[in-house]
């Protein structure tokens, strides 16, 4: 069993899994997709969020169907993925920044075309509507997905 199913959805034994579709990044309609699924603090149960954009294609182009998030980490992080090549590195200097003003920092620190999921001060606040944001203005809501993020990672790059 992935996830005992009594598990506290705020644990970090609660994992958050990204799943790009089986056609993501191809040319067949509606395919430019992604889903982020855990388990939900508003219901106990499944919460799945889906997003649009280029973000599913990169994870896919990267090599990865699926990218599962578990645990906690002790401070803010995020995770740079560049094909097989899989970093954590410290993310304090984002704390406290809004999502375009974090799309730009890692960007600019990593690489112009990289592609960017992240939670903005809501999230960080594990306020309660909190979404994960990609490419500034796209968003996985609707189950306060945000709030789950924030002592895990807080920002993904590809």
């Amino acid at each position: 069993m992935e996830v005992d199913p009594r598990v506290d959805p705020l644990s970090p034994d609660n994992k958050i899994i990204f799943a790009p579709g089986p056609f993501t990044g191809t040319y067949a309609p509606s395919a430019g997709r992604f889903d982020v699924v855990t388990k939900g603090p508003l219901t106990g149960t499944i919460a799945a969020s889906n997003s649009g954009g280029i973000f599913g294609a990169e994870l896919k182009y990267a090599g990865y169907d699926l990218l599962i998030l578990e645990g906690k980490s002790e401070k803010p992080v995020y995770l740079w993925i560049s094909d097989d090549q899989v970093e954590i590195r410290d993310a304090i200097h984002l704390w406290g920044k809004s999502v375009p003003d974090t799309t730009d920092m890692l960007r600019a620190e990593t690489d112009e075309e990289a592609k960017v999921a992240c939670i903005g001060p809501a999230g960080e606040k594990l306020v309660l509507f909190a979404c994960i944001m990609n490419e500034m203005q796209r968003a996985a809501d609707g189950q306060v997905l945000g709030r789950l993020w924030a002592p895990r990672i807080s920002r993904l790059l590809l």
